[in-house]
C-alpha cells in the first residue's frame, strides 16, 4: 500500500508584481512545476500560494490557494495544515501556523539591513528582528550565493541549523515568443526594466540621454510610484523627449525589447541578484 503523500506549500505570492525580481523567481518556480510535477508520480502533494488570477496557469496537477485573501494573511490558522512550507523570499507575507510544519526559509540577500535600502535605522532594526524570528522558526535556511551565505552566517546565530546554498535559476528567454509593442519604437534605442524605486537610480540616465539626442531610451516597469512620478516630472519639465516610460509590458514585448535594443542599461545601486542583467545576456546584449 502506498504511503500517504506529504503535503507541501510553496509561497508564490510575489507573483502579484512580476516586475520585481521576486515575482520573476516565483513565476519560474511555477513554470518548472507545470513542466515537471505529476501528482501520480510524486511522493508529495503540491499546493501553490499565489494571486487568484493565476489559478490554473500551472496546470491541474497542483492545487491552488489564494494569496489575495485578507483573512488568511492576518489569520494563519485559516490555512490548511501542511507537512512542509517553503517561503521563497523575505519580507514574508505568509508563514506556517502549525508548529509541526517543517519550514524552509530562503534569504536572497541582506539588503533590508542596509540604510541604503530602508533609510532609517529603526526599519533596519525591525527587519533584523523579523529575519531572526524566521531563522529561528525555520527547519532549513537556504540562500542563493556564497556572498549571501557568508553574510547570514556573520549576522545571525543559526544555532546549528543547516544553511544550504542553492543558486538562482534564470529562465532562458531567447527562445520565447517576441512581440513588438503596439506603439512607435525609435531605433537605435537603449532598454531598461524594473520597478521604479530610488535604488534603481534611473534619474542619472536622464542626464546621460540629454547628451545622446540620436538615441532613445525605453524604460519598462511599474512607474506608478513616488519615484516614478518624479522621473515623469523631470522628463516633462526638462523636455527630455528621447526617454520614454512604457509602464508595464507583456512578456512577449519584453523579449522583443531585449532582442532589438542596442544595449541594456541597469544603473541600480542595490540588488540581490539583478535578474534583468542575465536576461539581457541571454540575448547577447551589451549591459
Amino acid at each position: 500500500m502506498k504511503n500517504k503523500q506529504k503535503s507541501i506549500l510553496v509561497d508564490l505570492s510575489y507573483m502579484k508584481d512580476l516586475y520585481r525580481g521576486y515575482g520573476q523567481i516565483a513565476l519560474n518556480y511555477g513554470n518548472y512545476f507545470k513542466k515537471n510535477y505529476s501528482v501520480q508520480a510524486s511522493d508529495y502533494e503540491l499546493t501553490l500560494l499565489l494571486p487568484k488570477k493565476y489559478f490554473g496557469v500551472f496546470g491541474n496537477q497542483v492545487k491552488y490557494i489564494s494569496s489575495s485573501n485578507w483573512f488568511r494573511k492576518h489569520c494563519g490558522y485559516l490555512f490548511p495544515k501542511f507537512d512542509i512550507w517553503h517561503n521563497l523570499q523575505f519580507p514574508v507575507r505568509f508563514k506556517p501556523h502549525s508548529k509541526s510544519t517543517k519550514y524552509i526559509f530562503t534569504i536572497h540577500d541582506l539588503n533590508v539591513l542596509s540604510l541604503e535600502y530602508e533609510k532609517t535605522q529603526k526599519r533596519v532594526a525591525r527587519n533584523y528582528r523579523r529575519l531572526a524570528r524566521h531563522i529561528k522558526r525555520a527547519s532549513i535556511v537556504t540562500t542563493i550565493s556564497n556572498f549571501s551565505k557568508r553574510q547570514i552566517e556573520n549576522h545571525f546565530n543559526l544555532d546549528g541549523k543547516r544553511l544550504v546554498l542553492i543558486y538562482n535559476g534564470v529562465e532562458e528567454i531567447s527562445t520565447k515568443p517576441a512581440c513588438k509593442p503596439g506603439y512607435p519604437i525609435e531605433k537605435p534605442f537603449f532598454f531598461s526594466i524594473s520597478v521604479f524605486r530610488p535604488k534603481k537610480n534611473f534619474h542619472i540616465l536622464l542626464d546621460m540621454m540629454k547628451l545622446m539626442p540620436e538615441r532613445h531610451l525605453y524604460i519598462a516597469g511599474n512607474d506608478n510610484t513616488e519615484y516614478g512620478i518624479m522621473i515623469k516630472d523631470r522628463i516633462e519639465r526638462e523636455g527630455i523627449s528621447n526617454v520614454i516610460l512604457l509602464g508595464t509590458v507583456s512578456e512577449e514585448e519584453k523579449v522583443w525589447l531585449y532582442a532589438n535594443c542596442e544595449a541594456f542599461l541597469f544603473p541600480s545601486q542595490l540588488e540581490g541578484f539583478g535578474l534583468p542583467v542575465i536576461e539581457a545576456m541571454h540575448l547577447r546584449k551589451p549591459v
